[in-house]
């Protein structure tokens, strides 16, 4: 197989001394054949014709070696490709068109591949993916895949089947390091975010559920990405100090590289504990209404799914009903929890156009 290769190789790239080489066989042979013919008496003229007729003439010959080597078919498609360059050249406008047909077909096709990829085929890069599970209310008013804080607390410290749950929210902040200022994507966590996905820090240290414990708020964790953007890779950047508007922050490290958050398509620049969120909005975590953060959770060991939605749908409508404010809002309907598959994280994007992107995809490919 690698002679085959080799030899291959040798047709395409220097085939010049392959011909010259398969020339010199093919006249040593008829030279043999003919020194044999004049040892039987022959004229060597005479024995010369005859050789040349027994292999069928040398250029007959040459064709049917390359043809066996398989020469032939580069031939052709050398012929072919010529035949188009010409062709091309007297058409430029049918060619300016299909060229730029092409072009667009294809990078269509690379974008839609490229978007499907990311919200609908790659799974989040952290420990078991699989066995995550995004939390989502149902009520009468719709799917809701965020819930406020106080309900979170029920959900986690009264219906025993996970390990654990966990907590998100996103917010958009001014970063500012050093006087230099920038929009940032800043989320904060709970602190078993970060040991639930099984990550471990680039530098430093990642937030914890002591943090969580110690009502930590002026502690944040940087993104890969951010690390080396704005601080330049500075290996000494823990214990350096940013601010998100005007509230300062002590780097204590940094995630670590390739991961994206819990949200593809809207990568953290900064990991907050989840009580600094009461630095930026006073008293959201304790509003029973404030639909801010998505909650995801891995289930015990000994409990299957189905009877981890047996337990919440039999469970949580008698928790929920005290933290129900008796007034006409969305929020303070009846309502269900379900637990949806979570290894690709959450999307909103994925989940009011995957059906789109799809029948796209499909258009682009037939196109």
């Amino acid at each position: 197989m690698l002679a085959r290769l080799r030899s291959l190789g040798r047709m395409i790239f220097r085939r010049s001394g392959w011909e010259r080489e398969m020339n010199d066989e093919l006249r040593f042979h008829i030279e043999e054949r003919a020194e044999h013919l004049v040892g039987s008496g022959l004229p060597r003229e005479e024995a010369l014709r005859r050789a040349r007729l027994e292999f069928g003439g040398l250029e007959g010959c040459k064709e049917r070696c390359r043809e066996s080597r398989g020469a032939r078919w580069i031939d052709e498609i050398s012929r072919n490709l010529v035949y188009a360059v010409r062709s091309m050249r007297k058409s430029p406008g049918f060619t300016a068109v299909a060229v730029l047909s092409l072009a667009l077909g294809i990078g269509a096709n690379a974008a839609v591949f490229s978007l499907l990829h990311r919200l609908m085929l790659t799974k989040l890069p952290v420990r078991d993916p699989g066995g995550l599970y995004q939390v989502v209310l149902i009520s009468s008013s719709g799917t809701h895949y965020r819930m406020p804080y106080p309900k979170f607390e029920m959900l986690r410290d009264n219906i025993k089947i996970f390990d654990p749950l966990f907590l998100w929210g996103n917010d958009r902040y001014d970063l500012t390091v050093e006087d230099r200022k920038q929009p940032a994507q800043v989320t904060s966590v709970t602190g078993n975010y970060f040991d639930t996905l099984g990550l471990r820090p680039a530098l430093g240290r990642l937030l914890t559920a002591r943090d969580e414990q110690a009502r930590a708020s002026e502690i944040a964790v940087i993104s890969y990405g951010l690390w080396q953007t704005v601080f330049a890779g500075d290996p000494g950047v823990v214990g350096r100090s940013l601010k998100l508007r005007e509230n300062s922050f002590q780097v204590i490290g940094v995630a670590p590289p390739g991961f994206f958050g819990t949200e593809p398509g809207d990568a953290p620049d900064v990991y907050l504990p989840l009580h600094a969120v009461e630095r930026f909005t006073p008293g959201l975590l304790q509003r029973p209404g404030g639909y801010r953060f998505h909650v995801m959770a891995r289930l015990k060991r000994d409990v299957p799914l189905a009877t981890a939605q047996v337990a919440l749908r039999e469970g949580w409508p008698r928790l929920a009903e005290p933290l129900r404010i008796k007034r006409g809002y969305s929020y303070n309907r009846p309502e269900s929890i379900v637990l949806e598959g979570g290894s690709h994280g959450y999307s909103a994007v994925r989940l009011e156009f995957s059906r789109a992107i799809l029948v796209l995809m499909a258009l682009v490919a037939a196109v």
